[in-house]
């Protein structure tokens, strides 16, 4: 196979991009991919528009830059069907999305994908995008619409050697299992949560006191994990909820991890200026 170059395009790719669109999006989406393709072809400065070439075109890639947000989106990313899969076509026009927008200042990108464009989706949470939101029929009755995103510069800290959490101890009151857990960094206790679980409800996670985003991380995936290999039964899967006020790092910690938003409860803890959002977990068996 020749080697991938990537090029702007110009006036003369519109057939290639508007047919190729047609062919890909139409089962996703209502509207007409052709009357998307001619405003992708309309000069704009923030606007930015890539072909793919292996001798012949093989696929495209829209960028739209935020200047006020310092976001760009990817809308969208297609490559022809015959020459998806390991040819690294794909890998190589999100590689330049991301390159070009990292120039332009931006501190996220990301994408939308419909839900039943399984490909599209293991693509991008294979490169590291993160899940933020699912609108229901989003796209079109019976489709949802995935919203993903990646850190282009100072992804939040994933190093959690430095915090190890154990089983701390535990309490049954009538037909009520509750299990503490602590965190400690260098012999120092740094955080505490708190499990409580009830026979045939969901499980749900405590959190009593933590020092930083790390430790909070390192918290919500160890104890997930604990009581998961300690619960998991016949049924195969468990579901974990927690309740906590919106905190932007804690967010894209709970989301990196697999976590949804569920809901939010206004006027938590009983005052008139706070929130809570809750989140939920599924863990299901894979043994």
């Amino acid at each position: 196979m020749k080697k991938v170059s990537i090029r702007e395009a110009g006036a003369d790719d519109f057939e290639f991009v508007s047919g190729l669109m047609s062919k890909t999006l139409s089962a996703f989406y209502n509207d007409d991919p052709a009357d998307n393709a001619q405003r992708f072809f309309v000069r704009s400065a923030d606007q930015y528009l890539f072909i793919a070439e292996c001798g012949r075109p093989t696929g495209f890639v829209r960028v739209k830059f935020n200047k006020q947000e310092q976001t760009a989106k990817i809308n969208p990313l297609i490559v022809s069907e015959e020459y998806r899969g390991n040819n690294g076509i794909g890998s190589e026009l999100l590689k330049h999305a991301e390159d070009l927008a990292r120039s332009l200042g931006a501190r996220q990108i990301y994408c939308t994908v419909a839900s039943t464009n399984d490909a599209a989706l293991k693509f991008f949470l294979k490169k590291d995008f993160i899940v933020a939101v699912i609108a229901l029929d989003h796209c079109k009755t019976g489709v949802d619409e995935y919203s993903l995103y990646k850190y282009l510069f100072n992804e939040p800290n994933r190093d959690l050697s430095c915090v190890s959490v154990a089983f701390s101890r535990g309490s049954i009151h009538h037909n009520t299992m509750q299990l503490l857990f602590k965190a400690k960094c260098h012999e120092r206790i740094t955080g505490r949560m708190c499990v409580v679980i009830k026979k045939d409800q969901p499980i749900k996670l405590n959190l009593l006191y933590t020092e930083s985003d790390t430790v909070f991380e390192a918290l919500v995936s160890s104890v997930s994990k604990s009581v998961s290999n300690l619960l998991m039964g016949d049924s195969g899967h468990i579901k974990f909820y927690i309740q906590i006020p919106p905190n932007p790092q804690e967010i894209a910690i709970l989301q990196r991890h697999g976590w949804r938003i569920e809901g939010a409860l206004p006027e938590a803890n009983g005052s008139s200026n706070t929130c809570a959002l809750q989140w939920g977990l599924y863990v299901h068996n894979t043994a």
